[in-house]
């Protein structure tokens, strides 16, 4: 057997919702500075935060129950989400 190089694996830290389903109440945490929006299942936007970094509350107690979309948006990628509100 015949080494010929090592490969450099890097891990990259990713974007976490936490508790999901939620009561309304939840985490996101971000791995690196991003534009949240929170759209229903028609589309409409629910909530949007504009430079969100780190770990993030986010409360939607006063939205219906059901599906939503997060959209997370990084200078690097576009990352969307399922959320649940029981």
């Amino acid at each position: 057997c015949l080494i010929t190089g090592v490969e450099e694996v890097v891990t990259k830290k990713e974007n976490a919702i936490y508790p999901n389903p939620t009561q309304g109440s939840f985490t996101i945490e971000l791995a690196e500075e991003s534009e949240i929006s929170i759209f229903n299942m028609l589309g409409q936007s629910v909530m949007h935060l504009e430079k969100a970094s780190g770990s993030q509350q986010i409360h939607l107690e006063n939205v219906p129950k059901g599906m939503y979309l997060v959209q997370i948006q990084s200078s690097s990628q576009i990352e969307v989400k399922k959320l649940i509100v029981e």
